[in-house]
């Protein structure tokens, strides 16, 4: 999947793609990515919501699914992100929102999510 999304970035470069690995096994411990139309949506509606949503074991690395959403002026859900996360620690969800911060300049504005502790705490 990493090398897949790596080469649409290389055929196209707004496309965001950013791994994470463990310091010192180096194997991939998160991925973030958003694609070109994401991230004019997330620039675009990104004062509105973001709702921040994993899903567990979807996979056989049994690593998570994070979405992260806007509402757009039409009040429709749109995807505007996406990482792969090995956990839901403070650390995890700082790496994603420094990522989304370092790429697209701009910082959410409304943060809504589940009552995750960690979650709690970043915001």
């Amino acid at each position: 999947m990493l090398q897949q999304l790596l080469e649409w970035k290389d055929d196209e470069p707004l496309w965001i793609v950013k791994p994470r690995l463990e310091p010192i096994s180096r194997k991939l411990s998160s991925l973030f990515w958003m694609l070109p139309v994401q991230r004019e949506l997330y620039n675009k509606y990104n004062n509105v919501i973001i709702i921040l949503d994993t899903t567990y074991n979807t996979n056989r690395f049994q690593m998570m699914l994070c979405i992260l959403t806007v509402i757009d002026n039409n009040y429709k859900t749109r995807i505007v992100a996406s990482a792969i996360i090995v956990d839901e620690t403070l650390d995890t969800y700082r790496w994603i929102f420094d990522t989304i911060l370092t790429e697209t300049e701009v910082y959410p504005r409304v943060i809504f999510t589940d009552s995750d502790p960690s979650m709690i705490h970043l915001i």
